[in-house]
């Protein structure tokens, strides 16, 4: 379990990316239909979810630069 900047438990599991954006959905239902104090849990696993999300996106666009750039050329003399 890690600790969130809000210093509430969030519970860190990994969510197939095929599901991740519709456990993203259900998270912002839930935030958005609770009354309360009651939403505090369920927006921290909501951050959390976004986090992974938007790591798997910048991994995803890394690979994908990394395959198109040109092989690095070295132009110093040895």
């Amino acid at each position: 379990m890690r600790m969130a900047t809000d210093q509430n438990p969030v519970a860190l599991y990994r969510v197939p990316s095929r599901r991740i954006d519709d456990h993203i959905r259900d998270l912002c239902a839930k935030v958005a239909h609770s009354d309360g104090n009651d939403y505090e849990p369920t927006l921290s696993e909501l951050k959390a979810a976004l986090r992974e999300h938007a790591d798997r996106l910048r991994k995803m666009a890394v690979q994908s630069l990394a395959k198109k750039a040109a092989p690095f050329k070295d132009r110093r003399k040895s």
